[in-house]
């Protein structure tokens, strides 16, 4: 029973298989036969009753107007079934028959000819103009539209199917001239379309090219204009450089006749060596601005009546630095000596008068607006006849002033020269005078130029007079070449990375 069963469950799925696939391949034969039908290609051939060849005979089908050719053929696209009941209409002939050739693949269409109607003659009238002439107007067009419509049938209640036929092919005809009228409107605004983009383009292409041109151009004029830029600069950086050249190795002839110079008035200079053993103890701090200087000190001695030792010390400071400053220390040296070479006077005042004679008879200065001079201050010591007694010291100054460190009494005094100086266009007569100062063994005695007062530090501010002597009391109880170190450290400090702005001089004497 069981296998009984089996077997027709077995053959009922068979059944139901081939049913399906039978289902299937109808389905598929008749979706390829809808595909085969669609958009199919016929083939006509009009013959008389007697099978002659229709020749140039207007066929109507499926809405569409052809005309056959001298061997009476034409061909047609449709998906219409063609049979006497489709539609199909042959303008001026009655369709008697239509047979299938099956070998040859077209339909046979037999004809009888009619008497043409005048509606006929004026629809092949207008239809030739239509195809002799290029419609390309919608105007030409809607012309032959209204023609279309003026045809006119013989008013009565039925139409001839002659008739009928007529006016389908004017409703087709009429149908064709609209569907040319919206391709021409299509056509001319995709025209107009492509018009557009075409100017659009060529617009762009117009305004790309003259960009480029002008981007061209300009680059081409600043290239021109770097180069010509380059070549000014290159002629200019050689013109430099030959003029730096020119400047350097004139510098260095200046340098090194300023170094030679240097050398010579360091030679006027007295040794630091026989200063030293002039006196107890000698100090020195002395800074050009320049490689020469406008600061100088002078050192001489004679002897009286007597015939005691009289020594004669003075720290000079001419107007301006560098060579102008020298040129001037030259002058003050040579006349200084002069003065004590010949004995013209051994009084301090008296020389520092005698002094500003000379300069300003050397200069011209009653001649000229020369304002050159000096300032110094000059010291004389004389020996005592008694052997422990200490020399007896004259200070006279023209607008510099002597500073003396009392050892015993850790006192400084500070003896103030006359304001005149050295020199100079002022016509009033000077008056120098000449003081006395008790001095004991072991006194200091400092002098100095005003480069070192006025040399300013990053703040700009000077270092001063008040500074100089409240530094000088604080440090008074060293010895003279400590006390000398300090202030030259204090004077650095003070300075900083700051140019030296003058001559620095600073002497050191201890009785």
């Amino acid at each position: 029973m069981q296998i009984l069963c089996k077997h027709i469950v077995f053959l009922l799925l068979i059944i139901i298989g081939l049913n399906i696939n039978t289902i299937e391949a109808k389905a598929n034969k008749e979706t390829n036969a809808l595909i085969v039908q669609k958009g199919r290609r016929i083939s006509l051939s009009l013959m008389d009753v007697d099978d002659k060849p229709i020749s140039d005979a207007l066929v109507l089908f499926d809405n569409h107007i052809s005309h056959s050719n001298l061997r009476g053929y034409l061909e047609m696209e449709s998906d219409l079934k063609l049979n006497t009941e489709s539609g199909l209409c042959v303008l001026s002939y009655d369709i008697k028959e239509i047979i299938y050739d099956g070998k040859e693949g077209l339909f046979k269409i037999k004809c009888l000819k009619l008497k043409p109607s005048q509606e006929e003659h004026q629809f092949l009238t207008i239809y030739a103009e239509i195809e002799n002439e290029n419609l390309i107007n919608k105007k030409d067009i809607d012309r032959y539209k209204k023609s279309l419509a003026k045809i006119s049938f013989p008013k009565q209640q039925l139409l001839s199917e002659q008739d009928k036929i007529v006016l389908f092919f004017i409703t087709a005809l009429q149908d064709q001239l609209t569907k040319k009228k919206v391709l021409l409107d299509n056509f001319r605004k995709e025209n107009e379309v492509k018009d557009y983009r075409l100017q659009k383009e060529t617009l762009i292409y117009i305004l790309s090219t003259l960009t480029l041109l002008l981007l061209s151009i300009g680059l081409i004029a600043v290239i021109r204009r770097s180069y010509i830029q380059r070549k000014k600069v290159e002629s200019v950086k050689n013109e430099l450089d030959s003029a730096m050249t020119q400047v350097n190795n004139q510098n260095i002839k200046i340098t090194n006749s300023l170094r030679a110079a240097h050398t010579i008035q360091s030679a006027i200079l007295p040794p630091v060596e026989l200063l030293k053993s002039k006196f107890s103890s000698f100090f020195s701090i002395y800074r050009p601005k320049d490689i020469v200087s406008g600061d100088f000190y002078w050192y001489a001695e004679t002897r009286n009546k007597e015939g005691l030792l009289i020594k004669f010390f003075a720290l000079v400071d001419c107007t301006g630095h560098g060579v102008p400053g020298a040129l001037m220390s030259m002058i003050g040296k040579s006349i200084l000596q002069e003065i004590i070479d010949k004995n013209m006077s051994r009084d301090p005042a008296t020389i520092l008068k005698i002094l500003d004679e000379r300069v300003i008879a050397y200069l011209r200065q009653q001649e000229n607006t020369v304002n050159d001079g000096m300032e110094l201050a000059i010291c004389k010591f004389v020996e005592q006849e008694e052997e422990n007694h200490t020399p007896l010291l004259y200070f006279a100054g023209a607008k510099s002033d002597l500073y003396v460190v009392n050892k015993k009494e850790q006192s400084l005094e500070r003896y103030r020269g006359n304001r005149a100086s050295i020199g100079g266009t002022i016509k009033n007569s000077k008056v120098f005078q000449t003081q006395q100062i008790k001095i004991n063994y072991g006194d200091l005695l400092l002098l100095i130029t005003d480069g070192i007062l006025d040399q300013n530090n990053l703040e700009n501010e000077k270092l001063g007079r008040k500074y100089f002597e409240r530094y000088v009391k604080n440090n008074m109880d060293q010895p003279l070449k400590d006390l000398g170190d300090l202030l030259e450290a204090a004077l650095d400090v003070h300075q900083g990375t700051v140019p030296q702005r003058d001559d620095i001089t600073f002497i050191g004497i201890e009785v």
